[in-house]
């Protein structure tokens, strides 16, 4: 063999080496994961998915492997859950393992884990409980919320219904307008005392 071919076929064999290497890693680190169709090194099962129509090819892998399979999109590995039955047994019979988020990594460099859309793990819980907690005392889930906020709903259309003769340009500033305060107008009737819709303040 010559100088040349012999470093060709080195290289082959180191590549196809790596090859085989990331793709036994992938497999046998999936002892515990769904299964699902063998995935390529590097580019995952991007081949074997038609982006053109991604529900069908969903569903054609849901038929082949199950209504739990695994997918690689590139590196990245992805669980899909396919169908209402599937669906519901992930996230209301088994809610607390499924309660976990995806990480965004452009989030977690800019928020550094903290803020409330982004966090995960013990702080969302920890950040969630205080919501709903928080929520809660303000009245959500109480009848007299849904009727307080369905008696604003209805002066709001009033007010709209007489505002400019029903000209559509002025009705839409007016809502922009009225919307802007009714989140702060909606607390401080939860929390002092009612004020007159009309009122100024």
């Amino acid at each position: 063999m010559e100088p040349l071919g012999a470093t060709t076929v080195f290289l082959a064999v180191c590549v196809s080496c790596l090859l085989f290497l990331s793709a036994w890693r992938k497999t046998s680190g999936s002892g515990k994961l769904p299964p699902g169709p063998v995935a390529f090194p590097i580019i995952g099962n991007t081949l074997q998915l038609n982006t053109r129509n991604l529900p069908q090819s969903i569903q054609e892998l849901s038929v082949k492997y199950g209504p739990v399979f695994t997918i690689y999109l590139g590196s990245l590995r992805v669980v899909v859950l396919y169908g209402q039955e599937a669906l519901k047994e992930a996230l209301i019979d088994q809610a607390d393992e499924f309660s976990g988020r995806g990480k965004l990594a452009l989030a977690d460099k800019v928020i550094k884990g903290g803020g409330i859309i982004f966090s995960n793990g013990e702080r969302w819980k920890q950040l969630r409980r205080f919501a709903l907690t928080t929520l809660r005392n303000f009245g959500m889930g109480k009848k007299s919320v849904e009727e307080r906020i369905q008696e604003e709903a209805r002066f709001l259309v009033a007010r709209l219904r007489n505002t400019h003769g029903g000209d559509l340009l002025p009705v839409c500033q007016e809502l922009r307008s009225q919307l802007k305060t009714l989140v702060f107008l909606f607390f401080m009737i939860l929390t002092l005392v009612q004020t007159p819709y009309n009122s100024s303040h």
